[in-house]
């Protein structure tokens, strides 16, 4: 069995997963990456590698720089999905002190993509 950790405004809960029904508006929020705070980081992909990805499935790529008040939507016209690989990815280039990377799921129905691995590549801006 697999929990999660949900909060909606003033409420928060654990859940136990239903593999019956998929939620709809799932979505993993990493913890904020200050590589170097005298130093901006070039952030420039983002790579989700799937075991599947079912017909209508996909992710929303996301990101805060700095501290943002609110996450910016990676456009899609810049997102790709590599199935010889088995990647799902986004290049945008974000030079940043701090950054916070989001993936949001898109399920269909009762299918949902299964995620293997993330990361984030970089390059460093001196």
């Amino acid at each position: 069995d697999m929990y999660v950790s949900w909060t909606d405004g003033a409420s928060y809960g654990v859940d136990q997963l239903d593999y019956s029904n998929k939620y709809a508006s799932a979505y993993i929020e990493f913890p904020v990456v200050v590589s170097d705070p005298d130093e901006f980081t070039a952030y420039k992909r983002y790579v989700v590698s799937y075991a599947s990805l079912p017909a209508s499935t996909s992710f929303t790529f996301k990101y805060k720089a700095n501290y943002a008040a609110s996450f910016t939507t990676i456009a899609s016209s810049q997102v790709k999905d590599d199935t010889k690989s088995s990647n799902y990815y986004a290049e945008e280039e974000v030079d940043a002190r701090a950054f916070e990377l989001r993936i949001e799921f898109t399920v269909s129905g009762n299918n949902a993509p299964e995620c293997d691995l993330f990361t984030i590549h970089t390059q460093e801006n001196g």
